[in-house]
């Protein structure tokens, strides 16, 4: 596809490779980011799996995102599942917490249940 007047770029031809040299100089995906941005001193991936569509998904992983409680935990360095779990649940999206799993860095906290000495706090 190309704009009205323009012709489309060909993958394989010179001015695509340039183009895309270009792009990436200035370009880089989420893990790239300055995480010094805006006073940055985290970066966090949200994932969400086991969603019935797409779009409770995101729900789910927007309002985890979000949620100034979530950010105050990611901050302070304390994984508090109980603050990903409630923002699911004001999410909007179906969540049965007796199914729902919480791991960060690898670490599973609550599946189902709070894990052996992970707890919810505040």
């Amino acid at each position: 596809m190309a704009l009205r007047g323009t012709k489309p770029l060909i993958p394989r031809a010179r001015i695509y490779r340039a183009f895309v040299a270009a792009l990436k100089s200035f370009v880089r995906p989420g893990p790239g980011c300055d995480p010094d941005g805006e006073g940055a001193t985290k970066f966090v991936t949200v994932t969400v799996q086991g969603a019935r569509k797409p779009s409770e998904a995101l729900l789910a992983a927007k309002a985890i995102a979000h949620s100034p409680l979530v950010k105050t935990a990611i901050f302070g360095a304390d994984p508090n599942w109980g603050r990903i779990l409630t923002a699911v649940g004001y999410s909007g999206a179906a969540v049965d917490e007796f199914k729902a799993k919480v791991s960060i860095g690898g670490y599973v906290l609550y599946d189902g249940k709070p894990r052996k000495g992970c707890r919810a706090l505040g």
